[in-house]
């Protein structure tokens, strides 16, 4: 029995971490503009692990893809505590913007080089530049809805290509034995395609229904 009352606390607790580390950082004069910098710092480190990944050393190659996965999900925490940090600082919140246009150069700086890391898979880098521009115009979509009207999607949210591509660069430690070096990667890149155009489409829908309300 104690031991049933004590787990919800311990999962509360680490769900909360987030949250006090934002209000610290709040509390110590940590701008929302500064986590949105850092996140573009761990997104060209992810993006740099991938380019160098291209290599016949196994051992090299693993290393810079448990890099890039740590990177990634840094760059996933920094997007969560620049929401707390700018909920919870006294300063005024920054223009969306300044949280906006960072997140989108840390987009490309980390799904371009995956297509160079996988370039000798058919159309690799044509996939990983596609990925990066339909995530550009899925943003751009996203900020033409309706925010009263826009419904979050089921297929994709803005964390979904760093959850994404996080489980790629492990599974990737063991794909060779499925088909050949780089070939996990590839499949996240045409799932994020994929996944993007049903949003993008969504999405669209969405506006075009929301004007016609009106």
């Amino acid at each position: 029995m104690d031991n049933a009352i004590a787990r919800p606390h311990l999962l509360l607790r680490w769900r909360n971490w987030a949250q006090n580390l934002g209000r610290f950082l709040a509390q110590h004069h940590v701008t929302a503009n500064d986590i949105s910098l850092l996140g573009v710092m761990f997104a060209a480190t992810a993006g740099a692990a991938f380019y160098f990944s291209a290599q016949p050393d196994a051992f090299d190659r693993a290393l810079l893809l448990l890099l890039a996965a740590a990177a990634i999900q840094l760059r996933k925490l920094s997007g969560q505590l620049h929401a707390i940090v700018t909920r919870e600082s006294v300063q005024p919140p920054p223009h969306a913007i300044f949280y906006d246009f960072p997140s989108r150069i840390a987009d490309v700086l980390m799904l371009v080089p995956v297509g160079y890391a996988v370039h000798k898979l058919p159309y690799g880098v044509e996939l990983a530049w596609s990925a990066a521009l339909l995530g550009l115009f899925n943003a751009y979509v996203r900020s033409m809805g309706n925010q009263a009207t826009e419904q979050k999607s089921r297929l994709i949210t803005r964390n979904f290509p760093m959850t994404l591509l996080s489980a790629a660069c492990i599974l990737s430690l063991f794909d060779t034995f499925v088909y050949r070096s780089g070939v996990m990667l590839w499949i996240a890149l045409i799932v994020l395609n994929v996944a993007a155009l049903v949003t993008i489409w969504q999405r669209t829908l969405q506006i075009v229904h929301a004007e016609e309300k009106h």
